[in-house]
Order: C-alpha cells, then sequence, then structure tokens
C-alpha cells in the first residue's frame, strides 16, 4: 500500500512573526502567502503568533484577523491557508469569522493536558467545513501511551488530524519515534509534526517524524520561529525532494533564494543566546524565559541552573511556587563553573581609548556588525564608553577625540560627530583618517536620540 503524501505546513507567517513582535502587515502576507504558492508550497498558516483573538488578549499584531485572512484569501489561487486557535485566547465567533471569510484550515491548539478545551473549537471548526487539526502542545509532557489516549479523545470528537508538538525543542528522533508510534496504535486520522530547534534537532526529528507516518511537517524559512525557531522549509523541503524523492512540486532553490532574501536578515532580532538551549535540555517552553532569568536574576543565581531544576520539577506549567522551588534547589545544590572574564568579545574600558577602539573594532568584525565611533565633544580628561546594541558597536568618546581617531584601521569603523563637536574636532577627523564623517549627523535631531551625548555636548 503506498504511503500517503508528505506535505509541508508553512507557517512563517505565524511562528516567524514572533521575530518581528507580531509585525506582519495584511500586504506583507499577501506578498509572502504568493510567493510561498508560487515556490510549490501547498499549506500556508498565517496571523499573529499566538493565534485567532491574540490581538485582543497580547501583544497586538499589525493587522486583524480579519484583515490577514482577507490578504490571503485574495492573495491566493491554488494554496489553502489557516491559522492557529489556542481555546481561552480564541473565542468560537474569531473561529466563525474566519471561516466566513474564506479560511481553509483551523489547528486547535492547546497544552497536552487540556485536550477536552478543544472539544468544542474542533465542532465548530467541522461545522463551519473547516478542516480541523489538533496540536497537542507539550506533547513530551506526557507518556507516550497516555498521549495516544489524547489523540484518541480528540479523533473521537472530530479532529481530522492529531500533531505531535516540541514545543521546547528538546525532543530526540527517540522521543519522536515513541509518541508516533502510540497516536499510530491507537488513532486514524493523519498525523504531524510541529518542532522547534532548541538543540538543532527539528529537521533531524520532522524527518524521523515523516519516516513514522507523519503526513504533515511545520517548518518556516530560514527556520525563524518563536525561541530558538523551527524547521527550515527551504532545507526540509530539499531533503524530502532530492534524497526521498517527494514534494516534487516544490521549487527548493526558489525557497531557498526566498529563504536568504526575506527571512535571514530577521535572524538578528531571534534569541540566540544558549539559554535556549538550556530550555530545550531541560524541555521548557520559552514562554516562561523571561520570568525565569528574571528570578535568577533578582536572587543572583545562574539562569542556566534555575532553568534546569525548573524542568526537573515542571515542564508544563511554570508558576511562582514552581520558581520558587527551583530557586531553593539550585541554592541547595554545588554552584556551576562561571566563564572566566576577558573573553572573545569584551571590550576592555580601562584602558586608553586607543585600546577601546582597536578591541571594538575587532568584535565588530567578528560579528558582522560596523564599528561607530561617536565623537561628543566636551572639554577636559578623555572619556570612552563602549557599548554593544544590535546594530553596531559603539565607542562614545568625551572630551579630545584624537587619539580615538587615530587608532581606526578597519573599514568597519565610520565616525559620527555631534553638530557642537564639529567645529572644534571635525578638523582632527579629517586629517588623521581618510575615513567618511557622516555628515547626518551634523543634524541637530542626532542629540535627541543620544541623551548621553546631549548632556555631554551641553556641558561644554
Amino acid at each position: 500500500m503506498a504511503r500517503p503524501p508528505v506535505n509541508i505546513l508553512e507557517t512563517t507567517l505565524r511562528d516567524g512573526s514572533y521575530l518581528v513582535d507580531f509585525r506582519f502587515t495584511a500586504a506583507d502576507t499577501a506578498w509572502m502567502a504568493r510567493e510561498l504558492e508560487a515556490c510549490g508550497i501547498d499549506y500556508i498558516e498565517i496571523g499573529h503568533g499566538l493565534g485567532l483573538g491574540a490581538s485582543k488578549v497580547h501583544a497586538p499584531a499589525a493587522a486583524s484577523d480579519a484583515d490577514y485572512v482577507r490578504a490571503a484569501r485574495g492573495a491566493l489561487t491554488r494554496a489553502k491557508f489557516g491559522m492557529f486557535a489556542i481555546p481561552g485566547v480564541a473565542k468560537l465567533d474569531d473561529l466563525a469569522m474566519a471561516a466566513d471569510l474564506g479560511m481553509d484550515f483551523v489547528r486547535v491548539g492547546a497544552n497536552v493536558d487540556r485536550v477536552k478545551e478543544m472539544e468544542a473549537f474542533v465542532a465548530e471548526g467541522r461545522k463551519r467545513g473547516l478542516f480541523v487539526c489538533t496540536n497537542f502542545m507539550k506533547s513530551y509532557c506526557m507518556p507516550p501511551e497516555e498521549f495516544g489516549d489524547v489523540g484518541a479523545a480528540a479523533e473521537g470528537f472530530g479532529s481530522q488530524m492529531n500533531y505531535v508538538v516540541d514545543s521546547a525543542g528538546g525532543m530526540l528522533p527517540q522521543d519522536v519515534r515513541q509518541y508516533f508510534a502510540a497516536l499510530a496504535r491507537k488513532t486514524t486520522v493523519p498525523m504531524g509534526f510541529h518542532g522547534h530547534d532548541n538543540i538543532r534537532l527539528a529537521i533531524a526529528n520532522s524527518l524521523v517524524a515523516i519516516e513514522c507516518g507523519a503526513q504533515y511537517v511545520d517548518t518556516t524559512l530560514f527556520g525563524i520561529g518563536r525561541g530558538s525557531g523551527n524547521a527550515a522549509t527551504e532545507l526540509v523541503a530539499a531533503i524530502m525532494k532530492q534524497r526521498f524523492a517527494m514534494l516534487d512540486g516544490i521549487d527548493e532553490l526558489r525557497l531557498m533564494q526566498l529563504a536568504e532574501r526575506e527571512a535571514a536578515p530577521l535572524m538578528r532580532n531571534r534569541h540566540q543566546e544558549t539559554l535556549s538551549e538550556s530550555l530545550g535540555l531541560a524541555q521548557v517552553h520559552s514562554m516562561y524565559l523571561d520570568a525565569i532569568v528574571e528570578r535568577a536574576r533578582a536572587e543572583n543565581i545562574d539562569s542556566h541552573e534555575l532553568i534546569a531544576q525548573v524542568g526537573r520539577i515542571d515542564r508544563l506549567t511554570v508558576t511562582e511556587p514552581i520558581l520558587g522551588q527551583a530557586v531553593s534547589a539550585v541554592r541547595s545544590g554545588s554552584p556551576a563553573p562561571r566563564a572566566a572574564g576577558g573573553g572573545l568579545l569584551d571590550i576592555p574600558l580601562d584602558g586608553p581609548p586607543a585600546a577601546t577602539v582597536a578591541a571594538a573594532e575587532n568584535v565588530a568584525e567578528k560579528i558582522n556588525l560596523p564599528c561607530h565611533l561617536w565623537i561628543a565633544g566636551g572639554v577636559g580628561d578623555t572619556v570612552v564608553d563602549a557599548v554593544k546594541t544590535p546594530t553596531a558597536i559603539e565607542v562614545r568618546v568625551y572630551g579630545d577625540p584624537s587619539t580615538a581617531i587615530e587608532a581606526i584601521t578597519r573599514p568597519v569603523t565610520r565616525v559620527f560627530i555631534a553638530p557642537r563637536a564639529l567645529p572644534r574636532w571635525g578638523k582632527i577627523a579629517l586629517e588623521n583618517q581618510a575615513i567618511p564623517i557622516d555628515h547626518a549627523a551634523q543634524d541637530p535631531a542626532w542629540l535627541d536620540e543620544r541623551p548621553v551625548l546631549r548632556k555631554a555636548v551641553n556641558a561644554r
């Protein structure tokens, strides 16, 4: 018996929206949906990262649910599109509205222990003619056999597809096999997989899921998404097509180009620290990261240690009492070794200005950012301040900037001069180095964006 076809469910316009604070517009949605369809993608998920109704109870998206649906409906000619719905975030009226405007499918999501909450949404979706999937978030928090029973319950009240969801990105390939085997033993509807990439196994786990019978796997362009992101659409599609003779209608080269042009630049906003890896290892969802880090700072303990202890206590729901227990567990154990100072990306501030500039240029080149030398002016001793921002390494010089300017050796650096400092220090900058002086910095509005520099300049 031939196996059913395998499909990619492309979720850049939904899960990927976390990287831009849900600022994909209706126009963005229409444009990207058309592009994905042109690449051969058949199923596209759109809307707020948290799904239908989320703008009313969470951070608002750039467009309304209705506008997202209208945008996709007007853009697509072949591919089907849908949205996510979490009971308690979404209301049945939200689902009815989207269905009436032409949406094709809905994925109803809830924590694996709250499947009963999905029933009304599944019924509403089926009544409205939608294809209805049930996504069991944090699937790994329940033993595989019990998970199979959850899938059977969802199928019993009308779900047309069950999803294994690796919400924290910590499942191993053998885990994926066990959960799909449990579903296959107790259900008959198609199966899908949604993986995150905290321990860099999202693509591997997606391929294992397909091997285990999954007919749908979720992906995003370049792997963008919540936390450490998802499996990369362009890679999963290319592997499935080139190695396993699946997805013949996919244009993998065009997908690669789309990912490089439109998704890769957004990665600078992605949380790439090892904290995401710790979340995956502990199988703790990224939605709890801010609370854990804040508590670790308040208690002066290591965030990685706290994450690990939280995962040992409760991976499903992290509450204040759970955090309190985890803090006590960290304090009762041996402290983990701390990394020594003086690392590759450190910029020492206790040396001469020239050394700070040299170090800043070195770091800027390593992490592929520009280095900006801000000359604030002022009189008296030279004071240098180095700051890492998401867009540049900035060195701010108060007082005489001569030695700092002379230390510039690399093209990664540009000089910016505050308006009031230009008459005094602009000539030195031009004489000492053949480097561009940003004349836009002569606009007084520049100072309004940099109150520290304004304070320094006005002190003259």
